[in-house]
């Protein structure tokens, strides 16, 4: 398996790449992840020993936030490319919304892209680009991407 962490101005974004045979744990410190991005794959993730979980599914984002500071599990139902988005301060509160269209910004959000190469604003992305957004109007050619926005409440 492979792992990645990114720290940026206000958050982090944590990765893994692997195979459907690989499961991953984390401790209650490690887990901070509020959002799971499911970019290829798909897979389950939830507390430790819990009979509940929450279904994973490739191509999109999910609100995980009731599992930060538990031990937790992920595991696969396949080969699987996954991120985490993650708030560098615990007590911070975080919202997100996937991009599918052009949308209006605010100065509270970030835009991050996932995955494939949309193009905002006649900019072309790529993975884990990133941008604080603004007051304005967002043009959005989402091509093959995955894209969220990632507002402080």
């Amino acid at each position: 398996m492979k792992k990645y962490f990114k720290k940026c101005e206000e958050f982090t974004i944590c990765g893994a790449l692997g195979f459907k045979s690989e499961i991953i744990g984390e401790t209650s410190i490690e887990n901070q992840t509020m959002f799971q991005v499911m970019v290829r794959g798909s897979g389950r993730v939830g507390k430790a020993f819990d009979p509940n979980y929450i279904e994973l599914v490739e191509g999109q984002i999910h609100d995980v936030s009731n599992l930060v500071g538990s031990n937790r599990v992920y595991q696969p139902h396949e080969d699987f490319k996954v991120y985490g988005f993650n708030a560098l301060n615990s007590d911070d509160k975080w919202s997100f919304k996937k991009i599918t269209d052009s949308f209006k910004g605010d100065d509270k959000s970030w835009l991050i892209c996932f995955d494939g190469s949309p193009e905002i604003n006649g900019v072309t992305m790529k993975s884990l680009d990133y941008a604080k957004l603004s007051d304005k109007d967002y043009n959005v050619k989402i091509n093959d991407g995955l894209v969220g926005v990632f507002t402080k409440l």
